[in-house]
């Protein structure tokens, strides 16, 4: 039977993000072995095995159509005809040869194998060739770099030491005597492959050697989805293999609404040039498309989950054949013929012209974060597959595409919050056919945070940006977009009740997995800005700038703390520093001191608004933090690596802590003092070098030890020389700021805590971090469910405890307990002002002692 989901769609992928950073160091990078470790825990609740029915007449040639009929157009029957089979004599000697023991042994016998498979095809529908490839990747798109896969399907003669980029891969092949071991390596290729951010899908195939089983397996965010294993020695699952390699490589993808076809698995409206640069289109004036060459600023590479990429757009032509070269091209092997991707992008002149934009007409108001109620509602449900069955999504398709003699049912707003299973998931697959509300000044550049987001939230960022429009230190923002992608027909397939979608993987069964497969309902959202910006590393060498950049990116965080909005997730990649500082304009110095209130320019600190030089981006887990009601996590929003010393201190702990802003001021600390060792590694002093390693660890409570080491630093712990000395007038300043400001918000805490209206009652004298173990990393989703802390007693008050405000139980609350509340968020505002000024004047008193330019 088909899944019905009754739990929460939430996948708690770990956010270890020392893999997932386009800004690590050479060297300060995870391994494959570990990165294979993360991804069998990100991807074990998000993995579906399709097999037929037990007990129906489907034939394995029908299962894996039925699955790749969701991802590629149907093969023609007479292409079909001219697979070879298996009694065939070179096949039967082929398939024999593959049989061995080493595995090494058997890439070429598979090569030989899939290319025989699609000899008979014709050139103009199968363009590519399996290739033994036996070195590493040519790029480090994630972990170390090493990556290696066995076996490519490429567009271009493959030879000499020639290296391949993943965005030239077709299929990557891993070869394993265990199919489940095969699967798990083949994952960091997917991986790799979808993080090119120009596809929607990663095609690979997983071989044992020694069974002699294949399986086809797709990677998404919507999860990952694998055949039955197919077994070569047999005729049927012979022919479905076939079947399976041939559909691959065809050159076609899926027709979505009516959009010309286009290169399977690639977003038809983005494109990748051969020197890599990926480039996209935004709706502009005239109905028309804006190409824009992007330059990445910060990648948070995830398979699933929160896959994240913040680029400066910058305006260009419509990308063409021409366009596309580049000196990279001459130096490929003289026999490659043009890659897929250029030709499907120069097919046409007027392609940009005709690229698929979002509807404006139809924007769905789904502002699921409009009222506490409805978003009670919406977690209640848990997301927009509760209680959804194969006839209720055939209802919801039926709604948007209604027969020629019935009227189409509207969808409302709260429709989709607290409406039927039918009416959650229509509006799902209206959200997944595209919306735009931008405003994108022509020929200008941009900031484009491209991500994957969970459908409950997925308008979150842009309702934010509303709020702090047009204050300093806040993005400029042009509007966003949800992208239009042919997921919703997978979803639809999954749930069409024709074949088991089952928890465990059935063609692997080595694999165990303790919780069921849940469907990733994820949107794919732009947020654009209109202020371009650079990576904040860029402003280390000016530190009087740096400062300056820090000292605005904490004015934009209390400026959207006044607003009732707490950031809960400042990294390396959401403080986005200005090339050249920017004079603001009279309109929004007005706004930023009327919000800041008369005491900022009482403090004399007035004068830092006439110019711009960083400002806070990336909004999307961003919350009221007053809304007492709100439903919330059981993990942790944010990257450990830059949480504050007591948020990282009850995560490490696995207890549960409210977020604050004053978390926030902490977490740019540590975003800046990363940045500055990041710049300066060959000047670190030995223990600037084990806090910066700590930064590339999955062990949060040695991270957690280095930190609390770390804001114990005074003047006199200057060390000559080292990376931090020429700044350390900085870090003599914040780091007493940050220890002092931890102190006082974890005794307020502790003085609501002990009233008994919160679960957590544990003291607020921690013990000393570095005797804590590695612990699981957050997620960076909100969700609920008591299911990701497995093991705790019915009655837990984790369980029914708001999770991030422990101040009041539940909505039934007395009067009392809401008084109590009420006072609690007095206090954390009075004490939220006096550490912003505090970190105001400690900015301010360290300028003078900054060098202009550091040596």
């Amino acid at each position: 039977m088909a899944p019905v989901l009754s739990k929460p769609y939430f996948n708690g992928t770990p956010m270890r993000t020392s893999s997932g950073s386009n800004q690590q160091p050479e060297g300060h990078a995870r391994h494959q072995d570990s990165l294979k470790e993360q991804l069998e825990l990100e991807l074990r609740d998000a993995i579906f095995g399709i097999t037929p029915v037990e007990g129906s007449a489907t034939t394995a040639v029908e299962a894996v159509n039925w699955l790749l009929d969701a991802f590629y157009e149907p093969l023609d029957s007479k292409l079909s005809d001219r697979l070879p089979k298996l009694n065939s004599p070179d096949v039967t000697d082929l398939v024999k040869a593959c049989l061995t023991k080493s595995e090494p042994s058997s890439y070429k016998h598979l090569a030989a194998l899939f290319n025989r498979i699609l000899k008979d095809l014709p050139k103009d529908v199968v363009k590519f060739r399996f290739y033994v490839y036996d070195k590493m990747m040519k790029e480090r798109v994630d972990g170390s770099g090493s990556l290696k896969p066995d076996l490519l399907a490429l567009s271009f003669l493959l030879t000499g030491d020639y290296r391949v980029f993943w965005r030239n891969v077709r299929v990557a092949v891993e070869v394993k005597a265990s199919l489940s071991e095969g699967l798990k390596q083949a994952m960091t290729y997917a991986r790799s492959m979808l993080a090119m951010e120009d596809k929607w899908f990663a095609p690979v195939l997983v071989v044992s050697h020694r069974s002699q089983k294949i399986c086809g397996v797709f990677a998404t965010r919507f999860g990952v989805f694998t055949t039955p294993a197919l077994l070569l020695t047999q005729h049927d699952d012979f022919e479905a293999a076939a079947v399976l390699i041939a559909r691959m490589c065809t050159a076609v993808g899926v027709r979505t609404n009516g959009l010309p076809a286009h290169l399977a698995g690639s977003d038809p409206s983005r494109a990748m040039g051969r020197d890599g640069n990926l480039s996209i289109a935004l709706p502009a004036s005239g109905g028309q498309a804006q190409w824009y060459k992007l330059s990445s600023i910060a990648h948070r590479i995830s398979l699933l989950g929160r896959s994240t990429l913040v680029s400066v757009a910058e305006p260009i032509q419509p990308p063409s054949e021409d366009a596309a070269a580049t000196p990279e091209a001459a130096n490929a092997p003289a026999s490659a013929i043009e890659l897929l991707l250029e030709q499907e992008a120069a097919a046409d002149e007027d392609r940009a012209l005709r690229v698929p934009l979002p509807r404006r007409s139809d924007r769905l108001e789904t502002s699921l974060s409009k009222t506490a109620a409805a978003l009670r509602q919406v977690h209640r449900a848990a997301d927009p597959l509760f209680g959804l069955t194969a006839s209720t999504a055939q209802a919801a398709a039926a709604m948007l595409h209604p027969s020629s003699t019935s009227q189409p049912t509207q969808v409302s707003a709260s429709d989709s919050i607290d409406g039927s299973p039918i009416r959650r998931w229509a509006t799902y697959l209206r959200l997944a056919g595209g919306t735009a509300s931008l405003d994108v000044p022509v020929g200008a550049k941009l900031i484009v945070k491209s991500s994957w987001q969970a459908f409950p939230r997925h308008d979150n960022e842009g309702q934010t940006l509303k709020k702090i429009k047009d204050l300093h230190g806040c993005p400029d923002s042009a509007g966003d977009m949800v992208v239009s992608h042919p997921l919703n027909r997978l979803a639809e397939l999954i749930l069409s009740g024709k074949f088991n979608v089952s928890s465990v993987i059935n063609p692997i069964p080595e694999v165990d997995f303790d919780i069921g497969s849940i469907l990733q309902m994820r949107v794919h959202t732009m947020v654009i800005s209109k202020t371009p910006g650079v990576p904040l590393y860029s402003l280390v060498s000016q530190p009087t700038r740096f400062a300056r950049a820090l000292m605005d990116c904490m004015i934009g965080l209390f400026l959207a703390h006044k607003k009732g909005i707490s950031h809960r997730d400042v990294t390396t990649g959401n403080l986005i520093g200005l090339e050249k500082a920017r004079p603001q304009p009279n309109d929004v110095r007005a706004n930023t001191l009327q919000a800041l209130g008369p005491r900022f320019a009482r403090e004399k600190l007035d004068g830092f608004l006439k110019d711009l030089h960083a400002f806070v981006n990336d909004f999307e887990h961003a919350i009221d933090w007053k809304d007492a009601y709100r439903e919330r996590s059981f993990a942790r929003s944010g990257t450990p690596e830059f949480m504050s010393v007591q948020q990282l201190l009850a995560f490490v702990e696995a207890r549960i802590r409210a977020h604050s802003t004053i978390d926030d001021f902490e977490s740019c600390v540590w975003v800046a003092l990363y940045n500055v060792l990041l710049a300066y590694v060959d000047k670190h002093s030995e223990a600037e070098k084990e806090f910066f390693e700590s930064f590339a660890t999955d062990n949060y409570g040695q991270l957690l030890g280095q930190k609390f080491r770390m804001l114990q630093l005074r003047a006199r712990d200057v060390e000559a020389k080292s990376a931090l000395a020429e700044t350390w007038a900085l870090w003599e300043r914040l780091f007493p700021v940050a220890y002092w400001a931890q102190n006082k918000l974890a005794n307020l805490m502790a003085k609501y805590l002990a009233t008994g209206a919160a679960g957590d009652k544990v003291s607020a004298t921690s013990p000393h971090p570095t005797t804590h173990a590695t612990s699981p990393s957050p997620s960076t989703d909100d969700a609920s469910g008591p299911e990701l802390f497995p093991g705790l007693p019915a009655e837990s008050p984790l369980q029914r405890d708001d999770p991030e405000n422990p101040f009041l139980t539940k909505p039934k609350d007395t009067d009392a307990q809401k008084k109590n509340v009420e006072k609690f968020h007095r206090e954390l505002e009075t004490l939220t002002e006096t550490i912003f000024y505090r970190y105001m004047h400690a900015l301010k008193k360290a300028m003078p002692f900054l060098p202009d330019v550091a040596q």
